[in-house]
């Protein structure tokens, strides 16, 4: 299997993790993006939407990195990632839904304003922003937070693709200033989901993990 990445991406470090995770040999090829390589015929064929990552698994492709997780998770079946129970299913399914729809716009702005701005050179980090993502944010936390107060992790006590989906920012949370100071229970289980060994083989040694 081939995967078309970016590699400063949690999108991209969930879906290496997990393949680490299961033991599974994945090829990753680093996108040239300064160059357009994303944008090119040939890519844009298997992902219309000129973005990473991207799964090729012989002549079949698939993009949107949760799909990808779900999809890798059902070569394994054993592992559990994806549970076998209908009711674990549909709560596993709620995680990555609110993970996208919640937790994801909730540190987005911390992250484009303290370090995609620096790192693309888009200009200095916009503080009002920052200050509104600052007010906002514990709204979504403390749903988290309480959560993880009660279980190891989102779905039980077992891992699932649920958490390698949500944890995937958590090599970045530092770097981005994200307020987790009242937090201990989110902190606590990002470090718990990221630092495996998958994780560490997944994510470069960089000023993020610090």
């Amino acid at each position: 299997m081939k995967l078309y990445a970016l590699p400063p991406s949690p999108n991209t470090f969930k879906v290496v993790a997990l393949a680490h995770h299961l033991g599974l040999e994945l090829e990753v090829i680093d996108m040239d993006v300064a160059s357009g390589g994303h944008k090119t015929a040939d890519y844009m064929a298997k992902n219309p939407n000129a973005l990473m990552p991207t799964l090729e698994d012989g002549d079949f492709c698939l993009w949107e990195s949760n799909a990808i997780l779900l999809y890798l998770a059902q070569k394994k079946p054993e592992s559990g990632l994806w549970p076998a129970d209908p009711k674990d299913q549909a709560k596993v399914q709620q995680w990555l839904d609110w993970g996208g729809n919640h937790w994801g716009p909730s540190i987005r702005p911390f992250f484009f304003e303290r370090i995609a701005k620096a790192r693309f050179g888009l200009g200095p980090a916009d503080e009002a922003e920052v200050a509104k993502a600052v007010e906002a944010f514990p709204k979504v936390a403390d749903v988290l937070e309480a959560h993880l107060k009660q279980h190891q992790f989102l779905v039980g006590d077992k891992l699932t693709i649920a958490d390698f989906a949500l944890a995937s920012s958590g090599p970045y949370l530092g770097m981005a200033g994200v307020p987790l100071e009242n937090y201990p229970n989110i902190t606590a289980y990002c470090a718990r989901v990221t630092g495996t060994e998958a994780w560490k083989k997944a994510v470069p040694q960089m000023p993020a993990m610090k």
